[in-house]
């Protein structure tokens, strides 16, 4: 048996009693990964658990997913929203719960086995918590993406506020909560950054305790998914441009946030303000982009987040396309070696029409290795250079760092395909043995 304060809970352990934990698992169109997510939840070493399922009018297998659940064992309920609810799905599972803990499990995330288990525990430990909350994974990220925050968040209410205002989001709202005080605190309609809501309201109430171990797996969602709920949420320019304002008001009300924190909210909203400007309309935050320096903003300093969202842009099409290009041949004009890449390689692809060529030669004379090595590999694909004077730039491009040269030396080399010299070349560069000068060598392209 285990216990928290003055509760005594199952765990498992014996012949089960009242369940101590309501999972819900909100889904919509989730039929690839709902199957693993209550799969997570049934291999849970805490047996103490009834999980709610509850989907929001899919148009997929998501709903059949459900009743299969619900058929194969007995702590599984399965419900069906009469009309799309969106973030209110949430509150519905939440609503639902007859226990004293609840937690919120995504429908493409799922738990290592202890989840449950060591959340609990960690209220042992920490019997003022009002939210445990294991380290996260993301699942097949790409590279440089970080894991999400889930450090501790304690101490005074304003200390807690601030150090959550600062890094908002990520899994915050997926820890194992008190059920009470969650219910408490989960607004009464949809409205953007309604887990903010849910976490500021949490951590008035007592802290969310870390448990340093990652028991929780996340798919990443697309960045322009957010951007784009916040369009379908609200019909005012306002509300568009400040995505968190609502939210702000509505904490502001209910008198969560103290005179301390009154500018960790102002700051929380200006950082939302320019991220979705970044990630919607490129061609107006390259506007403002000196405001948001003198402002202290995070993303104005970084050329290469505006160049990576407004390539995504225009791969994607749609309405913003023609200013999202414009704000890559801006920057390709101001010397940003990365956007004339990114801009080239839309050209390559067709996506936009151009000579590529151009825009590779003008990143080359910024001072850029990928543009020096993406200029001579068009120049030999395209046969309006020699290997013998092609290759000596591509290997120059490895000697100053380009790790797309490298990449495609690798692949070159592995193909079988360069003259002997460039192939011991590449070999040397690479760091692997030289050929036996006996075997033939590689054969001559």
């Amino acid at each position: 048996m285990g216990a928290v304060g003055a509760l005594t809970y199952d765990c498992g352990c014996s012949e089960m009693t009242e369940p101590a934990v309501t999972v819900g698992i909100p889904a919509h169109d989730n039929a690839r990964t709902l199957a693993r997510a209550i799969a997570s939840v049934k291999g849970q070493t805490f047996a103490g658990w009834r999980l709610i399922l509850s989907d929001d009018r899919s148009t997929d297998a998501s709903w059949s997913i459900c009743q299969e659940a619900e058929r194969s064992d007995a702590r599984i309920t399965a419900m069906r929203q009469t009309a799309r609810r969106t973030f209110m799905n949430f509150g519905d599972l939440l609503t639902a719960a007859k226990t004293p803990f609840f937690a919120w499990l995504a429908a493409d995330d799922y738990w290592a086995p202890d989840f449950l288990r060591s959340c609990l525990a960690g209220f042992d430990r920490n019997p003022e918590a009002v939210s445990v909350l294991p380290r996260c994974e993301y699942i097949g990220a790409p590279k440089g993406v970080a894991n999400p925050g889930t450090e501790s968040l304690d101490g005074p209410v304003s200390q807690r506020l601030r150090r959550y205002m600062a890094h908002p989001g990520g899994t915050r709202m997926y820890g194992l909560m008190r059920a009470d005080v969650a219910k408490q605190v989960f607004p009464h309609r949809n409205m953007n950054a309604y887990d903010w809501y849910l976490m500021v309201g949490m951590l008035t109430k007592g802290p969310q305790i870390e448990v340093p171990v990652p028991l929780l797996y996340r798919e990443l969602t697309d960045w322009m998914r957010y951007a784009e709920l916040v369009d379908e949420l609200y019909a005012s320019r306002l509300y568009r441009r400040y995505p968190v304002l609502d939210m702000s008001l509505q904490i502001l009300r209910r008198g969560w946030v103290p005179a301390a924190n009154l500018r960790d909210l102002l700051a929380m909203n200006l950082r939302k303000h320019e991220e979705y400007l970044l990630v919607t309309r490129p061609d107006q935050f390259a506007r403002r982009t000196w405001l948001f320096r003198r402002l202290g903003l995070p993303l104005s300093t970084r050329a290469v987040s505006l160049t990576g969202v407004a390539a995504d842009l225009v791969r994607k099409g749609g309405p913003r396309t023609a200013g999202a290009v414009r704000v890559l041949e801006q920057e390709m004009q101001r010397g940003t070696g990365v956007a004339a890449i990114a801009l080239g390689n839309l050209r390559r692809d067709r996506v936009i029409e151009g000579d590529p060529l151009e825009c590779y030669d003008k990143a080359a004379e910024s001072g850029s290795p990928d543009g020096q090595f993406y200029a001579a590999r068009w120049r030999l694909e395209h046969r309006q250079i020699t290997q013998e004077a092609g290759w000596p730039l591509i290997i120059g491009a490895v000697h100053r760092g380009s790790e797309a040269a490298r990449d495609y030396v690798e692949v070159e080399l592995a193909s079988g395909k360069l003259s002997r010299q460039f192939a011991e070349v590449a070999k040397r560069i690479l760091g692997q043995p030289p050929s036996n000068r006996h075997s033939g060598g590689q054969g001559a392209k």
